[in-house]
């Protein structure tokens, strides 16, 4: 085995809380002060983050995986993009910035930081359960095959509940008829998965930071349950025609893996409280934009109309 290298890796790394004498590694710095106290400790964390604010201009090739995630570092990564905006050569490196900005976030570090969810993120992870690391690792192998079942369930339900109303809208302008049934394009299917994928690709690590680590102590066995949970009762639901959200099913069998902890505390009720008020509240506030936008546009003044006024 070379030196200095894992077979296994820690999958409870910046989370481990279960040993009382061992310092916490879950340290995320949130505050410029924060930064220049730990430039005692290293130094190289903090040149780089200087260098990056200094130099963004001259280097166009600044790696931000490498650097922790800070809210320093993003912002410098903001004063970068307004930089590389004035130079018209640096255009396409700004570009790919931008489409990358999503997956080259550390979820990981963002979860254990404080922030609207984040207060008492340590105490739930005391009172969760640290499995062997090497059972951990079997399940993350599994959790592979389950991720790809997870997203065929989320395609089939979510796709359809967008891809629905867009074709009938799409049939009714051009037929100017109502069908109970009637078939989707091709290219309506592909519009919605596109749409779908760009949402995770750019936003997703906002959700993954939330819904994460912030809701319960996450892990590659915990989330295989999660995973092969909602897929195996998204799918029932979708053959049955039984109107089910995927993201309700997964936060249900979130909070139920939670729950195995035997401890009501290894869950995040403020979080889970926000969530369903979420969903409760979406409802009649969608209902409501919808019936303002309609009379709007039913009663708006149009174009070929015969209008006759009346006393």
């Amino acid at each position: 085995m070379p030196e200095g290298h894992d077979l296994v890796p820690d999958y409870y790394e910046g989370r481990r809380y279960d040993d009382d004498s061992a310092t916490t590694t879950a340290t995320v710095v949130t505050k410029c002060e924060d930064i220049e106290n730990t430039s005692n400790s290293d130094d190289g964390v903090v040149g780089k983050e200087k260098d990056l604010a200094d130099g963004a201009e001259s280097d166009g090739g600044v790696h931000f995986s490498n650097l922790e995630k800070t809210e320093t570092v993003q912002e410098s990564e903001m004063q970068l993009w307004k930089r590389l905006v004035k130079i018209p050569s640096k255009w396409p490196y700004l570009f790919y910035l931008i489409i990358s900005h999503g997956w080259r976030q550390d979820v990981i570090s963002t979860q254990a930081s404080n922030g609207a969810f984040g207060d008492g993120v340590e105490a739930l992870h005391k009172r969760s359960k640290y499995y062997d690391i090497k059972v951990e690792h079997i399940f993350s192998l599994l959790q592979a095959f389950t991720a790809c079942t997870m997203s065929f369930a989320h395609g089939a339900n979510d796709i359809s509940n967008a891809a629905g109303p867009l074709s009938t809208v799409y049939l009714v302008w051009t037929s100017n008829t109502i069908a109970k049934k009637a078939d989707v394009p091709i290219w309506v299917l592909c519009f919605c998965a596109a749409s779908l994928v760009i949402g995770l690709w750019l936003f997703g690590y906002r959700l993954m930071a939330n819904l994460g680590n912030k809701l319960i102590l996450q892990s590659p066995s915990r989330g295989f349950c999660i995973e092969l949970g909602t897929c195996i009762t998204t799918v029932m639901a979708t053959r049955l025609a039984i109107p089910v959200s995927t993201t309700q099913c997964a936060i249900g069998a979130t909070v139920a893996v939670g729950l195995c902890n035997m401890d009501l505390k290894s869950c995040n009720w403020k979080m889970v409280l926000y969530i369903y008020l979420g969903w409760i509240i979406t409802l009649p506030c969608a209902g409501l934009i919808s019936g303002i936008i309609c009379g709007i546009v039913v009663n708006a003044p149009h174009w070929g109309g015969v209008y006759e006024l009346t006393a």
